[in-house]
Order: C-alpha cells, then sequence, then structure tokens
C-alpha cells in the first residue's frame, strides 16, 4: 500500500498542478472578463487611473502602440483598447486576464473576440511577478519584456551601427518577433533570429487602415491645436481614417500621441 501511494503522489500532484493551472487560466478569467465587458455601469476613465499594475504591464509589453480607451467596471475589473486593436483586460489589482474559451455565435460575445480582431491566441504572463508556463514547455507563456541585456547580439549589433547616439531602453517579445524602444524614440522589429524587419508606425491599427498625412496635409483645425498647445514639438506621423485624424509628435526624447474627431477636436493625448 505505501509503495502504490509514493507512486501515485507525484502523479496526483501534476495532476492538481494541471488542474488548478487550466482553472486559472479558462475559468476565473473567462467569467470576469465577461462580467466586464457586459457590465452596465462600464465607465471610461483617463489611463493613469488604471492599476500601477496594469500600466506597468502595457508600458512593459505594448510600447509599440498606446492607449487609445481605458474603462472602468467597479469591483470587476478594467477594460483597456490599445491603438493597434488589441483589448486588454484587468482584474481590480491590475494582473492581465486572458480569454482563451472557444467562442459561440449565442454566446455572450457573439463569435467576436473580446480581445478585439488583432488577438492571437496565446496566454499571457500573469501572476504575482511571475511567469505562467501552464503548456510545460519550460518557456513563459504569452507576451513579455525582458532586460536589453538579453536580447541577441544581431538586434543590439543593428542597433548600435545604426543609431549610434541613442541606446535600447526596452525589449519584449511578442507575436513571434522581438520589439525593442530605441530612445529616438522608434520601436524596431525584429524575427527571431534577430534580423531587421521593419520600424514599427504606432498609429497603425491591424485591421482598419489609416491613410499617411504629411504635416502639409493635416486638417486646419488639427495644424492648429498642435501649433497652439505643442510648439516646440516635432512633427513625425499623422494619418486619417475612420477613427478620425491621428498624429504623433515627439518632445525632449518623449512620445505624444494625439487623437483628433473629423471635426478636429482633440478627443485624447497619449504618451
Amino acid at each position: 500500500m505505501l509503495k502504490n501511494l509514493k507512486f501515485f503522489l507525484p502523479l496526483f500532484v501534476l495532476l492538481m498542478g494541471l488542474m488548478s493551472c487550466e482553472k486559472e487560466t479558462n475559468t476565473s478569467d473567462e467569467a470576469l472578463i465577461t462580467d466586464i465587458a457586459t457590465a452596465a455601469d462600464l465607465q471610461a476613465i483617463t489611463p493613469d487611473n488604471l492599476p500601477e499594475a496594469s500600466q506597468k504591464y502595457i508600458e512593459d509589453n505594448y510600447f509599440d502602440t498606446y492607449i487609445e480607451t481605458a474603462e472602468s467596471a467597479p469591483s470587476k475589473g478594467y477594460r483597456v483598447t490599445l491603438g493597434l486593436g488589441e483589448i486588454l483586460y484587468f482584474n481590480t489589482t491590475g494582473d492581465v486576464l486572458e480569454y482563451g474559451e472557444t467562442l459561440r455565435p449565442n454566446g455572450p460575445f457573439g463569435g467576436v473576440h473580446p480581445h478585439g480582431p488583432c488577438f492571437r491566441l496565446r496566454r499571457f504572463l500573469r501572476g504575482h511577478g511571475g511567469h505562467h508556463d501552464c503548456n510545460g514547455d519550460g518557456e513563459p507563456d504569452g507576451p513579455f519584456a525582458f532586460s536589453v541585456d538579453s536580447l541577441p547580439s544581431a538586434i543590439t549589433d543593428y542597433v548600435a551601427a545604426n543609431y549610434p547616439d541613442n541606446e535600447i531602453v526596452r525589449a519584449a517579445f511578442r507575436d513571434d518577433r522581438y520589439l525593442t524602444l530605441v530612445n529616438v524614440p522608434v520601436v524596431l522589429a525584429f524575427d527571431a533570429d534577430g534580423n531587421v524587419l521593419a520600424e514599427i508606425n504606432p498609429l497603425e491599427h491591424c485591421s482598419r487602415p489609416c491613410n499617411s498625412l504629411t504635416q502639409e496635409e493635416l486638417p486646419e483645425a488639427v495644424a492648429a491645436y498642435i501649433t497652439a498647445n505643442h510648439p516646440a514639438a516635432t512633427f513625425r506621423r499623422a494619418c486619417t481614417g475612420e477613427r478620425g485624424t491621428l498624429v504623433m509628435l515627439t518632445q525632449d526624447g518623449q512620445r505624444i500621441v494625439l487623437g483628433f474627431d473629423a471635426d478636429g477636436n482633440l478627443v485624447f493625448q497619449r504618451p
């Protein structure tokens, strides 16, 4: 009997661990995301009112885009829509949530993924400062930020050669590619082998086109606002689409993203 217990105990512990991981990612998160997304009292907030943990998660992992909207469902959590089209959910303490359940046409989201049109099913880094490894491959699941010192030498050599007066200040791995923030500021994407892919345009959305504008092509009201409120800033990019006009400026090494409606009224300003 004792031998049998010694044999089954490790197996029992392993099964309990897998069940705990599965429950954590597939039960509590999905129920809470549904509660947040369907909350009748969901209200707009400014990004700086998000929990500190949420702000840090976005800053570390999504520095290639910006926060378009942030919303709070009191006592439930938060929903954040990013400029690239992905939607993130957080609980009340700021931990990121994942929806991995199969969507049903008659389900709460009607077949539309709650994480937005660009979402690729992946596991997020979650927990109290730790990385989840529910698939057991020894690697953290989902997008993850890491030390610049851990980047492949091909990437650091490229940046040193092409941006000799600047340095990499953030690094992350997401969607099978490395993302690096260089303090121009500019975001560069590299493949898994360290080959440069592109400079990321933070104004781009994954599915909704935004037609590029030069500074001279800016709507009159938009140009007037920038002249009056950001006279020392440098124009970097702009585009127009169904979201209105988006403009990226830089000043003192910092990025400024401005969103305007079709009439040229400022809707938001983001770092």
